[in-house]
């Protein structure tokens, strides 16, 4: 059995900042990933949604220019670029330039199986550590809403569908109004798509400073968006190749996909952690990694959204390190002798 200084569970921008720090200095480590190095923002988030807003947003500025013609929009070419930025779902280079700095790269659900040492199994093959960093990110957050189940992947998305789409759909119903709800709207509708925007709270962007959610309400107004505040999605069904949503006002929205952007939990459950009493003979932990959904939460093998219970944070779940400043976002270079031992801490949430 391989024993490693440590090992890193789930290969987002939180674990492979982690990994990049302990490589530096000259650790000795193991990552684990089940789907993509780089994570949700690389392939499904943070990348391909600042692409695809871009051009829109140029076409859209170039409109509000004296002088300047009508600028087309091309979305093969777009999308062609989008692809590009997120390297055709192809990690191989990533995973390429961790084994190069001397990582052990492996792929798969990770399980930690017990303690002093840690025990982590991936796959068939078991490895020890002194320290186990849990950096499973988050999955989407799944509304209560009734009829969910039945719609498959074709009319149900989540941020992966919408931001690695093929073709633009006609009609779109983008339930959530903050961040991810209110970039993928506008980019939606600036490609031609007719939005409806279904916001729980009373106004988009609702954690945000006021003008600047009058403002984004100012522009999906010019865009031609629909927005119903203050309201929810109470159920929902198939309605030929499409989804027929009823709100709780009693509107009936009809849609070719259904966009869910309410939000986002951490993966894992607190019951899956070991007990801090326990040692080697602990039950297993069951930890999944940066992208997708474990499988207590989703259907394995499909994009389908999971329903999860808030519990250990990202990186912080069991990392402990002494280091020259308590106030690093990260870990540093240990100093010597080493890591002091795994130190457990309460999710924000309580």
């Amino acid at each position: 059995m391989e024993h490693l200084d440590a090992i890193v569970i789930g290969m987002g921008p939180g674990g492979e900042t982690v990994a990049d720090r302990l490589l530096s200095a000259g650790r000795r480590v193991a990552v684990v990933e089940r789907d993509l190095v780089g994570g949700e923002c690389a392939y499904w988030a943070c990348v391909p949604t600042k692409t695809l807003l871009r051009s829109p947003e140029v076409r859209a500025e170039a409109a509000g220019a004296a002088g300047v013609g009508e600028a087309a929009l091309e979305w093969p070419e777009l999308r062609s670029y989008r692809d590009q930025m997120i390297r055709h779902l192809d990690d191989s280079q990533q995973a390429e330039g961790y084994e190069e700095r001397g990582a052990l790269v492996l792929r798969g659900d990770a399980r930690v199986v017990g303690r002093d040492p840690w025990r982590v199994a991936v796959g068939t093959s078991e490895y020890t550590a002194d320290h186990v960093v849990v950096a499973t990110g988050s999955g989407v957050l799944v509304p209560p809403i009734e009829g969910l189940e039945q719609l498959g992947p074709d009319v149900l998305w989540t941020n992966r569908e919408a931001t690695t789409l093929t073709e633009i759909p006609r009609t779109a119903l983008v339930v959530g109004g903050s961040a991810v709800g209110v970039e993928l709207g506008q980019f939606l509708a600036r490609v031609g798509t007719r939005v409806t925007v279904v916001q729980r709270g009373p106004r988009l962007l609702d954690r945000e400073e006021p003008r600047l959610c009058e403002l984004i309400s100012d522009q999906f107004e010019r865009d031609g968006t629909t927005v119903h505040l203050s309201s929810q999605v109470n159920s929902v069904s198939r309605d030929g190749d499409g989804v027929l949503a009823v709100l709780s006002g009693g509107e009936r929205v009809r849609a070719d996909v259904m966009v869910l952007a309410t939000g986002r939990v951490p993966r894992g459950t607190s019951s899956d952690w070991p007990n801090s009493e326990s040692s080697r003979s602990a039950a297993p932990c069951r930890s999944t990694t940066t992208a997708g959904s474990p499988p207590a939460c989703g259907r394995s093998g499909t994009s389908r959204p999971g329903r999860c219970s808030p519990t250990w944070p990202s990186t912080r779940a069991v990392w402990s390190a002494r280091t020259s400043s308590a106030t690093t976002g990260g870990p540093t270079t240990p100093a010597s002798p080493g890591w002091s031992s795994p130190t457990r801490r309460s999710p924000p949430w309580g």
